[in-house]
């Protein structure tokens, strides 16, 4: 994957920008529905990323300014995420345990 690490990372960049999804992305994760998204949301945050995680960064950085917005709606989804990505970390060891 090293070698295709600028490519992997636009495609990443591009990705992060769809808040709904990131949400979805992190409860999936979050409630192991599909084991192969828990593993490849480890997989990106690990990687050793050329700008140095900015562009996966997207995946949560959204988090902040949705709670700052003001609209009830994006709050909503952040809270939500917020609550999925805590539990999603702070969760990990059980989970693989559980394999």
């Amino acid at each position: 994957m090293k070698a295709f690490g600028p490519l992997i990372q636009a495609v990443v960049e591009v990705a992060a920008r769809n808040d709904e999804a990131n949400q979805l992305l992190l409860w999936q994760a979050n409630h192991d529905a599909y084991p192969e998204v828990t593993e490849n949301l480890t997989n990106l945050y690990t990687f050793a990323w050329p700008d140095d995680g900015d562009a996966v960064a997207g995946y949560t950085d959204w988090i902040v300014d949705a709670r700052a917005s003001g609209d009830p709606e994006r709050i909503a989804l952040a809270n939500e995420a917020s609550a999925d990505l805590i539990s999603f970390v702070t969760a990990w060891d059980v989970r693989r345990l559980r394999r």
